[in-house]
């Protein structure tokens, strides 16, 4: 048997057969055919496709093409009989034939109309009328039932159905055919190969209804069959190429398939830029589209892709290339494209031809449809094919692409009818360079023109074109000057050809089908046949002789000018011309007598006179060439004169040209004078229109002939204006525009001169009352203006400007019509003038006047006229309505023009109407309307001429610069991409300064949208330019990526999100300078800055990942390893994006990728080695810290990997050097992300990688490098944690080993790892493994090599940091054992540093056990244990800190001995020195009651030691809570002062050097800045602490102590505070004396400040003592007094002046002796003055001033002051009150300067002692009270009981006061003079006694009973009570002491001292 390949190979042969018989099968066989053929040939093309998929293809293109020729055919009765259903009948006619008498018709129903839609194709409405129509036909077949059938209908039936069986089995034929095709995708890539063979029979079959919808679906099919790159976007690219093929069903509206497209080719345009070239059948697939966007005018974005794709192509060497195709859409570009385009076409045409090879066309050549592809077409057919194109430029390209054909310009072409027919022709191309290029050409041809060229030139002639017949006519006639003979047998060639297209011939061609009717048609006639042969027999007018010349111009007179086709008959009369030209001057003669004997025929025919007049234009024509002085010269002239009245335009400007050749022969005769005059006559008063008309171009053509001066020889100007003002008749006026008209026209340039003269008449013509003079003055206007030069315009156009703003609206009218007449300047004038025009008619569409307005919309519609782009033209009234209204119309003219599909250039007019437009659309508030505004704007560069565009780039740049800056990002980026273009396009000096406004723009601070948008223009501009601009500004644009300023790095890092697909190669040779600015922006401090950088890196990712995938690479896996979780995250997106790329390439549609393919492409684009480190980072990243980080690196992940477990045994190796390096990282975020990573795969994978990762991480520990050991003892710990116990016992054996050996590595790093790895250890092992290591280590302590006693030191360190539970209850029992070692110290140290919480149980047992081993260790090892122990304490945290806190106070108080006393406040104060540790608040204020209360101990060395420890404690309190512990500090002090009342008052602690230092700071903080609660209790504190301390200890401290306090004392404080503050001042200069003389002065001032203190009495009073003391250290007290002095005398409240004066009375006392004489004078005279005020409290504190005064007051000064003020008995009670109060206050402060009055002052006192007024006898009282004081009264037993006797009697007084002066005056005297009260008792006890009985008043109680406590010395000396109770009689004696003991004995001692702060 053969195998199917063999039998494939072995019948190729015959495969013709075999197909035909598989693919056209009768109807019998029709289904098991098809399903053969499909299913046959897909098994054949999956079993042998290399050699059936090529055979069958090939036989399947040729049945495609075969079958669409065959339905070509089809008549249309033939199809609508295959549309009728069988059994009914089309024609319905056969069945009245008898009738009729002859044969039938078809019925012309609805039937017959066109079955298919537009451009024959079958639409929607074509189906839906067929589905009614059959509808119909079964109504009404069911309606006839079974009635008869004739004869001749059942023939008919037959027909028909045979018909229809035909039809059919083409529609099956073609069906079958593109099943077959599909059936051949089984084998992809060898049918991919048959691609370009069978894209265009698929597409042509589209047009076919039966199977367009099979043939679409085909077509998507075959696009799966592409290369990868395309194949997956297949359906787009198959429905793309069905619309190009016009099946509608896809997308009707264009501008839908125009931005499919657009988007479509962006990416296929990547895809070649990025790639290799395509593959023949992607190039053959997509070259329709790419025809189609550009051939169709699709958006500027799909053609410029398309461009792109086509240059990249016109270049590459593949096996089939479309290079034909693309040679024809680049001859379409370049006929009809704008300049860029053609200059691109061209080049690339070039390029395609350059790569061609040369082949023999067949003739003639058939050139394909432009857009299509065909590999039957070669491009050697569509070069020379395109020599037949009417534009020179498209010749002229080809032209020069022929010449690069290889072997062209070797001489290497063969002899072919082509070359031959093709060559010659470029040879006599109208065109210079194209002649000198086709003469090239057939020089290198080097063969002959064949004689019989005929047949080969005849093709040029009969074509459609013109330009190409005038070709062909000069071809035959350089054909003819090569083979003169041959001039005959051309001409009666050419005569034949248009006579067998002009001949109304019998021949008639009987139709395909035309059943039962005399289908007759006279056959068509060509006139373009017709056309070509007029032209040629004109190119051939130089050659011919003078016989042919009579056949000729014989063949004209009688059949050439009576032809009815204008077409035909306007080139008979060139050609005429041409003859009589060329002929004239050798055949005038001939000529002449063939003219003159036709024209003396009679005409007897309209017709006739046509040609009549065309001979008199010959005539015309033939005078210039006949002797001056011949006769025929006046009847010629006289001929054409008449011919002028013919009403027929074209005869009329015949007749003028003849006239202009005339002339110059009649210029110096008569005769011209005489025809001006008579064509001047017939111009302004001939009545007809047409001879009027004539006349004027008779003058035209006159003037021209002789000459300009003829003007004004002949005063035709002056006429002519005079005319034109004649208001009477409107003929004239009329004429004179027509002559005007005319002469502007025929003189051209020449007539400018006296442009400027007409036009005022003009403007008035414009307001013309008659219409025709009107429209004269219109057709006037539009030809000067059309003939204007540059240099007219620019004469004209101000003038007309200017009448704009003129108030008559009939001048403004007359400018605006003339105005709109510039729109007929010549193009190159027309765009200098419409940019200043159409402005300002748009304004005036706004004027008042209604007829301005008109007219302006008028004038744009002359400029709207004259638009000559095709696109443009159709949208001009929209436009026109716009500029009139833009609010209304504008956007509807936007909406047009950018669903216009443009193919031409934009011409002048057509950009001044819709710049405008464009303007106001920028400015427009929509966005819409702006985006589609710059849309436009950024086309126009590809289809404006630049010269056209510039006079308005000013106002576009000005307004791009604001929209590129819009908050709308797609305003923006169409703002940016039209900038571009525009830049691109006219180069960068036509927009001054656009970089640096960008630049600038991108620093501003005004916000990201001006920073962004400036950004993306400027990418645009730069891909615009040249690559060197932007190589040059770009280390400009790095440096400010690192700007100082954020906003600014945030502008120029953002121009990287655009430039890769801007400038993509630009950008990608900078990358390894641009990725580090952007790699740095990820870390950026500003958010932004961040977000902007990695937007930039996606872009450059996206854009460089196949081609620069190294550069891409390195930074990106390097920023996965950075510290900085930001770049992490950066790096893994960028990382995700690159990935991406590469597993997708630019398959952007399709979002699922089958994972194993990816891994596949990422191994093929990586290696192994870079694919697994990147893998194994980014599952190590999935455990990242950040847990943004986390989600993108598994999204990642699970899109790059298929099989997790079996790809981390891939990566094992690697990614556990990864995680083992990370573990041992100095950063914690690497080390938890490793740890994290470990514990995840022995989680999952544990019992099948646990033996590979235990080994690894062994050998990792034998490592130099100590950051692998230390991550090998991490990894030990996350391997432990993440595995089941179970598992890891099997390993422990292992494991023990190993983590005994870290413990002692000596690396601290490494020795920390394996501590948490001994952790993890004992929860596997148990107290077993620590009953293993531990006792190694405690052995090795007893090392004698020191290196091992250091290693199990560090061993023994961490395995504690880490259980120390587990271990100190074995460790510590042996270091503390007697004897102590060095080694047991160290160890112990080493306990304290890393025990932790776990000693809080052994500090009851540790503490106490340390602190006496330090007590009574020798002095050696004392030292290290005490440094143990210090370690150990403040190892001590949390709740331990408190049990510790309360042992070492324990100790402190209760130590038994001293020196545990001191060393237990030594660890206090190593406690509380530690700066991280914060002691509680209970906790403080336990220790500084304890540490306090030592400092009363008796030792020095515990207050040493304790003072230590305080001013530890205190410098760790912080300021902001000192207040916390005032209230505990406060009674602690008291606590110590009650203790110090005993010991002399004074605490030993404080009275140590610095003893008060650690309190100070505290009570000072507190003053300052403490609550008025706090302040209170900070100076009560301070006041004790200051009374408990030395005068020595205190000094040192003092100035620090005062200064504060005094600046502090005028804040605004409680009045308790500052009576503090004032008494802690008033205590401090006490004790501290001379120390504060330096602050004299502003104590000074503050004390007196103070004395005026309105708050309170005590504040003033604790002023005034503080003043006098401080006063005493002044030297200088004068001013002081004077300044007090002078208080005292103000006019201040009572209680100040008390105050002053109680102030004054301190200075003296204190200071007195510094006063001078002067001054004591001074205080005299106002203290005696004020003594006898009115107010009783001033008069007291007086008093007390003079007792002040007295003490230092000049004895003389005293003297005078007591005689004559204070003994003198006034009458005044008030005065004597102050004088007694004075005497008892001299006598209190100076008793002994008034002894010498003593007996006067008793006197005195006698009678005041009764005085009425109690306050009198008070002061009597107190007076008398110090008398009894003074030593010589006391000792004066009579003296004494005078004076007693008085003050026993007061105790009866009736003021309570008055008693209790009285009351003090007997305790003072008691305790003044305890031995004189005992001889006295009997005289004061008893009134005492009955005082005390009085309970009314409890004042006059309590001071007796204080009295008599004094007087019976209670507590002094008990026996004088029971002396003085013996006197008593009876039980009164018993009584009365009962009573003491009860009472008097329970009040303390000094329970009555004076209250100082009495005044």
């Amino acid at each position: 048997l053969l195998s199917s390949g063999e039998l494939v190979l072995g019948s190729s042969e015959g495969f013709d057969g075999v197909g035909d018989g598989s693919l056209l099968g009768s109807d019998g066989e029709q289904d098991l055919v098809d399903i053969n053929t499909s299913n046959g040939s897909g098994g054949l093309s999956k079993a042998h496709p290399n050699v059936f998929v090529p055979l069958f293809s090939q036989k399947l293109r040729t049945v495609l093409r075969e079958q669409k020729n065959r339905v070509g055919t089809l008549t249309e009765t033939e199809l609508a009989i295959y549309e009728t259903p069988e059994g009914e009948l089309y024609n319905k006619e056969v069945e009245n034939q008898k009738q009729q008498g002859g044969k039938g018709a078809p019925a012309q129903d609805s039937r017959e109309k066109k079955r298919r839609g537009e451009h024959g194709l079958y639409t929607e409405a074509d189906k839906k009328w067929e589905e009614n129509f059959r509808k119909e036909q079964e109504a009404k077949k069911k309606a006839q039932g079974n009635a008869p059938v004739s004869k001749e209908v059942q023939k008919e039936l037959e027909k028909e159905s045979q018909i229809r069986k035909e039809v059919g089995q083409v529609f099956r034929s073609l069906d079958r055919a593109l099943e077959g095709v599909r059936a051949l995708l089984i084998a992809k890539a060898s049918l991919r190969e048959q691609i370009p063979y069978l894209i265009e029979p698929v597409m042509e079959v589209l047009s076919v209804p039966e199977v367009c919808a099979k043939a679409r679906q085909l077509l998507i099919a075959l696009g799966s069959a592409l290369d990868l790159r395309l194949s997956v976007h297949a359906p787009t690219l198959g429905h793309l190429l069905a619309t190009v093929q016009g099946y509608t069903e896809i997308s009707s509206d264009p501008s839908s398939a125009s931005q499919i497209t657009e988007a479509l080719l962006s990416k296929i345009e990547k895809m070649a830029t990025q790639g290799k070239h395509f593959s023949s059948a992607n190039l053959y697939y997509i070259l329709p589209i790419i025809g189609a966007a550009l051939l169709k005018g699709y958006s500027f974005g799909a053609q410029e892709s398309a461009f792109n794709i086509m240059e990249l192509h016109s270049k590459a060497t593949v096996p089939v290339h479309p290079r034909a195709a693309m040679i024809s859409i680049c001859r379409y570009l370049i006929a009809n494209g704008n300049i860029n385009y053609q200059n691109k076409a061209k080049t690339i045409l070039i390029d395609l031809a350059s790569q061609s090879q040369l082949t023999v066309p067949e003739f003639p050549i058939k050139d394909h449809p432009v857009g299509l592809v065909s590999v039957d077409q070669t491009p050697v057919d569509s070069l020379l094919s395109g020599l037949m194109s009417p534009s020179p430029a498209v010749r002229n390209a080809v032209l020069q692409g022929l010449e690069a054909v290889p072997g062209i310009a070797q001489g290497e072409i063969e002899e072919s009818k082509a070359f031959s027919a093709y060559l010659w022709l470029s040879r006599h191309d109208t065109d210079a360079d194209n002649a000198v290029l086709g003469d090239k050409l057939w020089k290198l041809y080097r063969h002959e023109l064949p004689e019989d060229y005929v047949p080969l030139l005849q093709h040029f002639i009969f074509n459609k074109e013109l330009v190409v017949q005038g070709l062909g006519g000069r071809a035959i006639a350089g054909a003819v000057k090569r083979y003169p003979d041959t001039l005959p047998a051309t001409v009666a060639f050419l005569l034949k050809q248009y006579r067998d297209n002009s001949d109304k011939s019998d021949a008639s061609q009987e139709l395909r089908y035309a059943p039962n009717v005399a289908a007759m048609e006279t056959r068509k006639i060509d006139p373009n046949i017709r056309a070509g042969v007029t032209i040629a027999l004109g190119s051939l007018a130089s050659v011919y002789t003078l016989g042919q010349l009579s056949v000729v111009v014989k063949f004209m007179l009688g059949e050439g000018l009576f032809d009815q086709d204008k077409r035909v008959f306007d080139h008979m009369i060139q050609t005429g011309v041409e003859i009589v030209t060329e002929q004239g001057p050798a055949n005038s003669s001939a000529l002449l007598k063939l003219f003159e004997d036709f024209l003396a025929k009679p005409s007897e025919n309209a017709a006739q006179d046509r040609v009549r007049e065309s001979v008199v234009i010959f005539l015309g024509h033939l005078a210039k060439h006949l002797d001056p002085t011949s006769n025929s010269l006046p009847s010629i002239l006289q001929r054409v004169l008449d011919a002028l009245k013919t009403p027929s335009e074209s005869v009329q400007r015949a007749s003028s040209k003849c006239l202009i050749g005339l002339m110059p022969v009649l210029k110096d005769t008569p005769q011209a004078e005489k025809t001006i005059t008579y064509l001047l006559n017939e111009l302004l008063n001939a009545p007809d229109y047409a001879e009027r008309r004539g006349a004027a171009f008779g003058i035209a053509g006159t003037v021209k002939g002789l000459g300009i001066p003829s003007l004004k020889k002949y005063n035709i100007m002056q006429s002519l204006q005079d005319a034109v003002e004649d208001k009477r008749h409107a003929n004239g006026r009329q004429g004179a525009l027509f002559a005007i008209e005319c002469l502007s026209t025929t003189l051209e340039r020449l007539f400018e001169p006296f442009v400027i003269g007409i036009l005022p008449k003009l403007l008035k013509a414009f307001g013309d009352g008659v219409a025709d003079v009107r429209t004269a003055t219109t057709d006037a206007s539009k030809a000067i203006m059309s003939q204007l030069s540059a240099h007219g315009v620019k004469i004209v156009l101000p003038a007309l400007l200017k009448a704009l703003d003129d108030r008559n609206w009939r001048t403004k009218t007359g400018s605006i019509e003339l105005l709109g007449s510039m729109a007929f300047c010549a193009p190159k004038q027309l765009s200098a003038c419409l940019p200043s025009i159409v402005p300002r008619l748009s304004e005036v569409l706004n004027d008042t006047h209604m007829q301005v307005q008109e007219s302006a919309r008028e004038a744009l519609g002359h400029i709207g006229s004259v638009i000559r782009n095709q696109e443009i033209q159709q949208h001009v009234p929209v436009l026109l309505k716009a500029l009139d209204d833009p609010d209304l119309w504008g956007k509807e003219a936007l909406e047009a023009l950018i669903h216009t599909n443009f193919v031409h250039t934009i011409d002048p007019p057509s950009l001044s109407l819709i710049v405008p437009l464009l303007h106001r659309g920028l400015k427009d508030r929509s966005s819409d309307t702006k985006k589609k505004a710059a849309q436009i704007i950024g086309n126009m560069c590809s289809l404006v001429e630049h010269k056209d565009l510039e006079p308005y780039l000013p106002d576009i740049f000005a307004d791009m610069k604001v929209v590129i800056v819009d908050p709308i990002p797609e305003v923006r980026a169409t703002a940016s991409k039209a900038l571009g273009s525009l830049v691109k396009g006219l180069g960068e000096e036509q927009f001054a300064g656009v970089i640096p406004w960008f630049l600038e723009n991108m620093k501003s601070s005004a916000g990201n949208v001006e920073r962004s948008g400036s950004a993306q223009g400027l990418s645009e501009v730069l891909a615009g330019l040249d690559p060197a601009r932007f190589e040059n500004l770009l280390p400009d644009i790095l440096s400010h990526c690192n700007h100082a300023k954020a906003h600014v790095r945030e502008g120029y890092l953002g121009l990287f999100i655009f430039l890769p697909s801007t400038v993509p190669a630009q950008l990608q040779s900078q990358l390894a300078k641009v990725l580090p600015s952007i790699l740095q922006g990820l870390s950026d401090e500003t958010e932004s800055v961040r977000d902007i950088s990695l937007r930039a890196g996606q872009a450059i990712v996206n854009q460089y990942a196949r081609t620069s995938l190294t550069q891409l690479l390195n930074p990106i896996e390097a920023g996965l390893y950075d510290d900085n979780w930001r770049i992490r995250q950066s790096s893994v997106t960028l990382l995700g994006d690159l990935m991406q790329k590469i597993i997708k390439g630019d398959d952007t549609e399709h979002s699922e990728t089958d994972t194993a393919v990816a891994s596949e492409r990422l191994l093929s684009a990586l290696g192994r080695e870079t694919r697994d480190r990147i893998q194994a980072m980014l599952y190590l990243l999935r455990a990242d810290v950040s847990s943004t980080v986390r989600t993108i690196s598994l999204n990642v992940w699970k899109s790059v990997v298929s099989n997790t477990p079996r790809a981390l045994r891939e990566i094992l190796p690697i990614l556990m050097r990864i995680v083992i390096e990370s573990l041992g990282n100095e950063s914690l975020d690497k080390r938890q992300v490793a740890g994290r990573t470990l514990s995840d795969l022995v989680s999952k994978l544990g019992e099948s990688l646990l033996p590979e990762i235990i080994p690894i991480l062994e050998v990792g520990l034998e490592s130099e490098d100590g950051t692998i050991r230390q991550g090998v003892c991490l990894g030990l710990c996350e391997v432990m944690k993440a595995t089941s116990k179970t598992l890891l016992t099997q390993y422990t054996h292992v494991l023990t080993p190993t983590v005994q050996k870290a413990l002692c590595d000596p690396l601290e790093s490494v020795r920390e790892a394996a501590g948490e790895a001994f952790e993890k250890l004992i929860k596997i092992a148990g107290q077993g493994a620590v009953e293993e290591v531990v006792p190694k280590l405690l052995k090795n302590l007893q090392s004698e090599d020191e290196e091992e006693v250091s290693s199990a030191l560090e061993g023994l360190r961490q395995i504690l940091s880490h259980k120390p539970a587990s271990v100190l209850p074995i460790i510590l029992p042996r270091l503390l054992a007697p004897p102590l070692t060095a080694s047991n110290v160290k160890a112990l140290a080493a306990v304290g540093e890393v025990a932790g919480d776990a000693l809080e149980d052994q500090i009851p047992t540790l503490v106490p056990s340390l602190i006496k081993a330090i007590a009574n260790a020798p002095a050696d090892q004392s030292d290290e244990l005490r440094k143990a122990a210090q370690t150990i304490v403040l190892s001590i945290e949390g709740d331990g800190v408190r049990v510790l806190i309360s042992e070492l106070t324990s100790q402190l108080e209760n130590g038994a001995t001293s020196s545990i006393r001191v060393e237990s406040a030594g660890l206090i104060s190593t406690f509380c020195a530690d700066p991280d540790i914060e002691l509680a608040p209970d906790t403080t204020s336990q220790l500084l009651q304890s540490l306090l209360k030592q400092f009363n101990d008796s030792e020095v060395q515990i207050q040493t030691a304790c003072l230590a420890a305080l001013t530890s404690l205190t410098s760790s309190i912080k300021k902001e809570t000192v207040a916390n512990y005032l209230m505990v500090i406060g009674d602690v002090l008291r606590e110590l002062q009650e203790q110090a009342s005993t010991k002399g008052g004074l605490v030993p602690g404080f009275c140590l050097p610095k003893g008060v230092a650690p309190l100070l700071p505290i009570f000072t903080q507190a003053l300052l800045t403490g609550s008025p609660q706090a302040r209170e209790e900070a100076a009560q504190g301070l006041l004790i602490l200051i009374k408990l301390t030395s005068d020595a200890a205190l000094k040192p401290h003092l100035i620090q102590l005062v200064g504060p306090l005094v600046r502090i004392t005028s804040d605004k404080f409680p009045w308790e505070v500052k009576a503090a503050i004032l008494h802690i001042l008033h205590l401090s200069i006490v004790k501290g004396g001379i120390v504060l003389k330096i602050i004299i002065g502003p104590l000074q001032t503050t004390f007196v400040k103070a004395l005026q203190d309105p708050q309170a009495t005590q504040v003033r009073t604790r002023a005034a003592l503080a003043l006098g003391a401080v006063v005493a250290l002044n030297p200088k007290v004068d001013p002081v007094v004077t300044e007090l002095l002078t208080l005292a005398a103000a006019p201040n409240a009572s209680e100040i002046t008390e105050s002053i004066l109680f102030g004054l009375k301190e200075v003296l006392l204190q200071a007195g002796k510094n006063v001078t004489p002067d001054i004591f004078a001074k205080v005299k005279n106002q203290l005696s003055n004020q003594l006898e005020t009115e107010d009783e409290n001033i008069r007291t504190q007086v008093a007390r001033a003079i007792g002040g005064y007295a003490k230092f007051a000049p004895a003389s000064q005293l003297e005078d002051l007591v005689r004559s003020k204070l003994l003198v008995q006034d009458e005044s009670w008030a005065v004597r009150h102050g004088s007694l109060l004075a005497l008892a206050n001299i006598l209190q402060c100076a008793p002994e300067n008034l002894m010498k009055f003593r007996g006067d002052i008793f006197n005195f006192l006698k009678p005041n002692l009764k005085d009425e007024k109690a306050a009198v006898r008070q002061a009597s009282a107190e007076c008398l009270g110090q008398i009894i004081l003074l030593p010589e009264v006391a000792g004066d037993p009579a003296v004494l009981n005078d004076m007693l006797t008085p003050i026993v009697e007061l105790l009866s007084d009736n003021s309570t006061d008055v008693k209790i002066v009285s009351i003090n005056a007997i305790k003072e005297f008691s305790k003044v003079h305890p031995e004189v009260t005992q001889s006295v008792l009997t005289t004061i006890i008893p009134p005492l006694l009955t005082r005390v009985k009085d309970r009314s008043n409890v004042a006059a109680k309590a001071a007796t009973e204080r009295a008599l406590m004094h007087a019976l010395q209670i507590h002094g000396n008990p026996e004088i009570l029971n002396t003085y109770s013996q006197t008593l009689p009876g039980e009164n004696g018993k009584a009365f002491v009962d009573y003491a003991k009860r009472i008097l004995a329970k009040l303390e001692a000094t329970s009555d001292s004076e209250d100082e702060d009495a005044l």
